[in-house]
């Protein structure tokens, strides 16, 4: 679906790179015309006869002023299109470079626009990935804290199960790769390190019920593991409820 939409922002700013080169060529290649032209027929009032003294017979006729302003306007029209057709910033635009220049940059502009979206939802995922796997251990200390319970009132069993802490640690160095919130790094941080202080005294825990130790000690042991689970579980639910008040304001 990313790619797809990658492709047809490119082949729409090459479509645009096409489009202003087609603009330039026709608005700069186009000659240029003299629409106002010298009359052919002038009138009596333009040409004058003078009369020379009685004694000959020779009729002058005296042409057009040179200081026309018909010819004044085509003079100074010609030698403005002269000009623009010698400028080297009209040769520069008619060679097609702003076009592409222009389609490059559209084409930077809409895929570094895709890359932040796409990042955006990379890192949504995985805040919402990591929220749900916070929600689970919190469900399953909960569980375990009322088999501790029950254990220590006689009538429990010995947990046979392992938590594996290992997904919160690749998430935390995954977090960190993206450089966007400190404190959620670091609050993920904790609970990671608090699922394998529990798994380390799940395992104690579990050694000392097989062992021959005295009940006492047991139970003395037994209501430490339990005072661990019980503080961190609203720890847990708290920080997947900040990965998901994060997630949220990514997503649109």
């Amino acid at each position: 679906m990313i790619m797809k939409r990658r492709q047809r922002f490119v082949w729409l700013s090459l479509r645009l790179s096409l489009l202003v080169c087609g603009s330039e060529c026709l608005l700069f290649s186009a000659p240029a015309t003299n629409t106002m032209l010298a009359p052919t027929n002038l009138g009596p009032s333009s040409v004058r006869t003078a009369t020379l003294p009685s004694t000959t017979t020779t009729q002058v006729q005296a042409s057009v002023p040179t200081n026309s302003p018909v010819q004044d306007a085509s003079k100074t029209r010609g030698a403005t299109d002269a000009k623009k057709e010698g400028s080297p910033i009209l040769k520069f635009l008619n060679s097609g470079v702003v076009g592409v220049v222009v389609g490059f940059f559209l084409s930077w502009v809409f895929q570094r626009r895709e890359r932040r979206q796409e990042n955006n939802t990379r890192y949504r995922c995985l805040l919402e990935s990591i929220a749900n796997e916070l929600d689970f251990y919190a469900d399953k200390l909960t569980f375990l804290s009322k088999q501790i319970s029950q254990f220590l009132d006689g009538s429990g069993v010995i947990p046979s199960y392992k938590f594996y802490p290992s997904f919160l640690e690749q998430g935390k160095l995954r977090m960190n790769e993206f450089m966007r919130n400190s404190g959620l790094v670091k609050d993920v941080g904790h609970c990671h390190f608090e699922l394998s202080h529990i798994c380390e005294r799940m395992d104690l825990f579990r050694r000392e019920c097989e062992a021959t130790n005295p009940r006492a000690m047991v139970l003395t042991n037994g209501r430490g593991f339990k005072g661990l689970v019980d503080s961190n579980i609203p720890v847990f639910r708290a920080t997947a409820t900040a990965l998901r008040e994060e997630a949220e304001t990514l997503r649109g």
